[in-house]
Parts: structure tokens; sequence; C-alpha cells
């Protein structure tokens, strides 16, 4: 029937797609997924393909973890380990514990059994990381059991982690229809100034955060008919974050000649957010012979306690002629707010002609916050077109907007990607998009493709205002920033053991007139990684990387961060083994191998602004060993 045949098309796409994972072709690997998709939206492994191959591309993890999400509820049970360090969203290690591609896919038939499984690493500044997953199957009962520690001093002053997770994973297929999913996770993190703000000296070396996180989620899914399906998702979460500083803060002195003077002593700022998440979500999954549908709805709510305590580091001592002081900035407040964000959406693949998909979706919004003045309330078209112009050439389109979604443990339901072009990004709650792009893929023969892509997109990121002239009136603001990225990418594969690739990706980002001040005014960055990778029939593989950077920072002229311009190069080494019948791999990786120093702002000032963040390049040598072992 059309129906298994579609299956069958995206299920070997899903298979090519992770043999561009094991040759390093992301862009390759996040289109073949796309199009597994786009065939049928139920399958679960393109769906973990696709989380896997954004786990390279930054500011994508909230479609990483929500692809991961989704692939969950679909999958039947199976053996398959739960890492808790893939599962987790943004957690800043820079490199890895797990190896993506050893277990992201079961094998054709599961018995019951155990299956335990260890990643060890260790490596420069004193960084080490232990997982630990034991899986297993019996009969309709399948469950995953994990650990993971992670700690680092960071290569600079107050640059440390110490991240510790734990998850549980339970799957019980109570009928072929029926299927019941329970997932329990619980993360505590202490971590220093992480953000790489263009000059490697300018951070704060009394910030520390402290991070408490513990979620909770039990999953549905029912398949009424051999097309359809039926999923529902509720999770809730408890955050506690606590973030410690010194900070320079206005002081009142009175003299008695000079009068009264406002001048800047060091306070201690000690600022605490709860909260407390609920998030539920159905969907409805239809895959017919001339179109298939995803449609759902979504409802989430949080309650924040915010809690601020600023003191003086040392009361200025009273010496005359000062006969008066007052800490002006010395309080102590708590502010109790929610938030119930209400959505729902719909998409729907039509494929008029063998060589054509066309995608129509819309989605609708209703935001309400307490600690905006006004709700914010849209409805976002969705139109992608993905165009087979010749047997190795494809055409693919996409215009779209978005609301980014306030989510309960920064995951959704919701399709992430629109023609394989990505439509959630790690922005502010409630921010609005608008996202254009083209892309252009050509496979040259078996063995080499290349491809473009350019996207564009505008964004209006709600705040709240207090005008101060106005009596401290409050009104909700927009910000305005644009972003626009070029991508080009070559891969190769001249013989089945050697793998080439090659990528220029151009970011230009400009902010609006009302952003912060420490937000870059403009900041252009132009990358060009071209690596090299050997594959030894002997199970021995061998890797280099080079990537010159350059970048161009421009800041506002009230702004205490530094700017300017830098260019450098980073070169990666890797070396490693694959065990044989798939029992893991032990690998020595080299970072930035020359030791080169150099200047680089980050995506820390767009990302989520209430985690931490790290780049992707940092100005000193780091060595791991790594070791991953599935028994």
């Amino acid at each position: 029937g059309r129906n298994l045949l579609d299956r069958d098309r995206a299920a070997r796409g899903a298979s090519l797609a992770r043999v561009f994972d094991t040759l390093g072709f992301t862009d390759q690997g996040i289109h073949e997924a796309s199009k597994s998709l786009a065939v049928d939206p139920a399958n679960d492994s393109a769906h973990r393909f696709l989380s896997d191959s954004y786990r390279p591309v930054r500011r994508r993890e909230i479609s990483r973890v929500s692809e991961l999400l989704q692939a969950q509820m679909l999958q039947d049970i199976n053996l398959n380990p739960v890492q808790p360090s893939i599962s987790a969203a943004n957690l800043n290690l820079g490199i890895g514990a797990g190896d993506v591609g050893l277990n992201e896919f079961s094998g054709l038939f599961e018995s019951n059994g155990l299956q335990p499984a260890i990643s060890l690493l260790s490596g420069s500044n004193d960084t080490s990381a232990t997982e630990v997953v034991l899986s297993g199957v019996y009969d309709s009962l399948s469950f995953s059991l994990g650990g993971f520690d992670y700690q680092t001093d960071g290569w600079r002053d107050n640059n440390g982690q110490d991240q510790q997770l734990g998850n549980l994973f339970l799957q019980w297929a109570a009928t072929p229809q029926l299927n019941f999913q329970l997932d329990i996770s619980s993360r505590n993190s202490t971590e220093g100034d992480l953000a790489f703000n263009f000059d490697p000296d300018s951070f704060d070396d009394t910030l520390t955060q402290d991070r408490n996180f513990d979620s909770q989620r039990i999953g549905i899914t029912y398949s009424p008919t051999p097309n359809s399906k039926l999923l529902f998702s509720h999770i809730e979460s408890d955050r506690s974050d606590n973030r410690q500083a010194t900070e320079p803060l206005p002081a009142l002195v009175v003299d008695l000649f000079a009068g009264p003077a406002v001048v800047l002593d060091p306070y201690n700022t000690d600022v605490t957010r709860e909260d407390d998440s609920q998030q539920s979500e159905l969907q409805y999954l239809l895959d017919k012979p001339a179109f298939n549908l995803v449609a759902g709805v979504a409802v989430s709510k949080i309650d924040t306690v915010f809690r601020t305590e600023i003191s003086v580091v040392e009361p200025r001592p009273l010496v005359f002629p000062v006969v008066d002081y007052v800490a002006l900035a010395e309080e102590s407040s708590k502010t109790d707010s929610s938030l119930e964000h209400r959505r729902g959406y719909i998409y729907t693949t039509f494929s008029p002609t063998p060589d054509l998909d066309l995608v129509v979706g819309v989605s609708a919004d209703d935001y309400d916050d307490d600690a905006l003045t006004e709700s914010i309330s849209s409805t976002n078209p969705k139109l992608g077109l993905t165009w087979r112009v010749a047997e190795r050439q494809t055409l693919r389109l996409v215009a779209l907007e978005v609301t980014k979604p306030s989510l309960a443990n920064n995951r959704t339901l919701e399709p992430t990607q629109v023609a394989g072009f990505n439509q959630f990004f790690d922005d502010v709650n409630a921010t609005q998009s608008k996202l254009k792009g083209i892309g252009y893929d050509y496979r040259i023969d078996a063995s080499a493709a290349v491809g473009i892509e350019l996207t564009s997109r505008d964004l209006e990121i709600p705040y709240l205002f207090i005008d101060v002239n106005a009596g401290n009136a409050e009104s909700t603001r927009f910000e305005d920033q644009e972003e626009k990225i070029g991508r080009i990418y070559f891969n190769w594969a001249p013989t089945n053991s050697l793998a080439v690739t090659a990528s220029l990706v151009s970011d230009s980002f400009e902010s609006g007139p009302d952003s912060d001040v420490n937000t870059p005014v403009t900041a252009d960055t132009d990358s060009l990684p071209v690596s090299l990778t050997y594959f030894s029939p002997s199970r021995w593989y061998a890797g280099i990387t080079a990537t010159r950077v350059r970048q161009e920072i421009e800041r506002n002229s009230l702004s205490t961060l530094a700017g300017g311009e830098d260019e450098f190069t980073v070169i990666d080494l890797g070396l490693g083994y694959r065990l044989p019948r798939r029992r893991g791999s032990l690998s020595l990786e080299v970072q930035n191998a020359t030791d080169e120093e150099f200047m680089y702002q980050d995506d820390s000032y767009r990302e989520f602004r209430d985690e931490p963040s790290t780049g992707p390049y940092f100005p000193e040598r780091t060595v791991y060993l790594r070791a991953n072992l599935v028994f």
C-alpha cells in the first residue's frame, strides 16, 4: 500500500542520514531527516536522527530536545539508552561525554535483557565526566536509568562547572495500539561566568550561579488506525536559580563642604528565581496517500517567585567631614508573577507530484504574562516548499512566522522544522519572529554534494518599559533585532576511507535602539571550517579540522564590554578506535591544537538569557581522552 511504501521511503532516508552523521556531513543529515519526516511525520527514527544532527549546530537546543521527545513518544519499546547528557537542554559542556551515532537506533528484533553502557572522559583544566546508563527490555516493558557527572575548572578564572544529572525512563506497550511512558529527571548545576564576551579578560570573577531542576513527564501514544496516532504529553517541572555577584551600585555620600554626591560602591547581589511549570500537549498525526497532517494544542503555565537582596559589601567609615551615609541600593524585594501560554497548530504536507512537497500550516498563540502590561496574541502562517528539480537537485523555500513558546523543560511536540528550515531558536519567551529562507542542494555524484542556504529573521522581543519621566508608568514594548545567515557546504567522500567537508557560514546580527547596552549593535561573524577524516578498515579513524574565523563587534557607547575585530584559525585533531560489534569507541581529541589566542563574542547575548552559555571556540589548547563502552 501507499502508506507502507511511504514509511519505507522514510525509514531508508533516516538510515541514509546515519551515514552522513558518521562522515560528519551535518547539513546533509539534517536535510535527509527532514525529507523523511515530510514523507512520514510519525517516523521515530527520523526524529531521533534530526535531534542528533542538531547537536553541533548553535542555538537549536529547544529543537534538539523537542525532536528527542517526539522520537520517544513514537518509538516502540527498545534497548536504546536515554543518556542524561543528551536529554538535558543547554548543558554547556563544550564537548559531550556520549558518542552520538553508536546506539541511536535498535536492532530489527528486540529480546528480553539488560544493556549497560558507560562513558568516561578526562581532560585539560581538571575536566572529568562519567555517564552510566542501564537499559532493559522485558516483554512489553522497557526502561532506561542513567546518571551523569561533569566537572571542569574551565579555560580561565571562574569559568568552572559542576553538573550532576539523573533520569529514569519507563515505557509500557499495554497493547499494540496503546503505549505509556514515564520520564523523571533531575539536574543540579553550579557555574561561574561562562560567557565569552570578545575580550578573554572581560568576566566577573565574583559571579556564581546555582540551578536545581526536577522534571516529570507522562506520555500516552494511541494508534486508532494503522495510519494515525494520537499523542498526549504532560510535563511538570520545578526549577530554582540562584545568582550571586558583586556589582558596583550607587550610594549617597553627604559632605559638609561639598554637599551630597552619588558614588559607586561594591554591593553583593543575591537573586533567586523559582519556577513552577506545567505543560500539557495533545497531538494528532494522520498519514494519507495524498497528504499527511500534524495538528495539536498545548497549554503552558509557569508561576514564578523572584527574590532580590542587595547589600553593601563594607560600610563606608564615617570620617569627618562626612556626616551621613545612605546605601541607596540596599534593599530586599520579592515579586510573584505567572504566565499562561495557550497555542494551537496544524501542518499539512501535500505531494501534488512525486517531485514536489508543499507544507502549509498555521499556529495561533495567546500569551498572557503578569510581568508584561498586555497579553500577546498572534496568528502565524507557515509555508514551505521542497522541489526536486532534477534527480540530483533540490530547491527549498520557506516563509513562516513563529512565537517562541514558553515551555516546561524546553521541549514541545510541535514540528521544529518546515522544509528543512529550523523554526525554533533559543530566543526569549514570547519573541515574535519572521523567517524567510531559500536553500539549494546538489548531489554531484554518489560521493559528493554541495549546497547553499540563505535565511533572514526579523525579531520582536517583548520587555517591560518603565518610564521614570511619567511617574514610573509601565508599558510593554518590543526590542527589534535582525539576523541574516548564509551557509555554503561541500561534502565529499572520494574513497571508502576518506571524508572531506567544508562550509562557509556568514552570520550577521543587528540590534535595535531599545536593546540592552551590552547587546552588540552589530555582530558579523564569518567562519570557514574544513575537515578531513580517515576511516581505516581496521576500525581506526583520525581527523583534522581547521576553522578560519573572522568577527567584527560594534558596541553601544555606554557598554562596559569590549568591541572590535579579530581574525584567527583554530585547529582540532582527533584519533579514535571503534570497538567490534558496536561495543563502543575510544578517542583522543585535541581542540585548538596550536594554542591560538584570540578574541571572540559567543551567542550568550541572544540565547535563553536566563541561563549561562558557552561558545564553540576557546583561546586555549584542551586535550580530552574519552571511552564509550556498550556491553
